[in-house]
């Protein structure tokens, strides 16, 4: 079985971007993000918005530890970055879900709703950090649950 990762992420507090700054300034914002992932991504890896503030990667032939250090690369990046909007600057911090394919994985619902679980985990542990699917961190959890 070959390698496959996807990232789910979400751009913590969005709804204030667009309460604070302005629907004009939280379209710059998505689109900066999306910039962002453009310029952290591989030519192979696939990025898109799947709705809301909410974007996936696929990373082919990438395990966990490498989505996972990938991930934190992005968060890093959006944290340094800030955009200048009407009204003031904006910085911005994400929250990614990471989720590797496995044999158990029987196909891309099982992977989304893993990467999902997770990104909810990183959410609820504070935001602007990644948690990986079936680390001790999200086992710890998932039993709190």
């Amino acid at each position: 079985m070959r390698l496959l990762s996807l990232l789910l992420i979400d751009i913590d507090f969005f709804k204030n971007v667009n309460d604070s700054f302005g629907h004009e300034a939280g379209d710059q914002a998505l689109k900066a993000f999306a910039r962002m992932i453009a310029s952290a991504k591989r030519d192979s890896d696939i990025a898109g918005r799947i709705g809301g503030e909410e974007f996936a990667i696929l990373l082919p032939e990438t395990g966990k530890e490498a989505a996972g250090a990938f991930a934190e690369r992005l968060c890093e990046l959006v944290r340094e970055h800030s955009l200048d909007v009407a009204g003031g600057l904006l910085r911005l911090t994400v929250s990614i879900g990471v989720a590797e394919a496995t044999i158990r994985t029987a196909g891309i619902e099982t992977l989304m709703r893993e990467a999902d679980q997770a990104l909810y985990d990183a959410k609820r542990a504070g935001r602007d950090r990644v948690a990986i699917a079936g680390s001790p961190s999200h086992r710890l959890a998932e039993a709190a649950e």
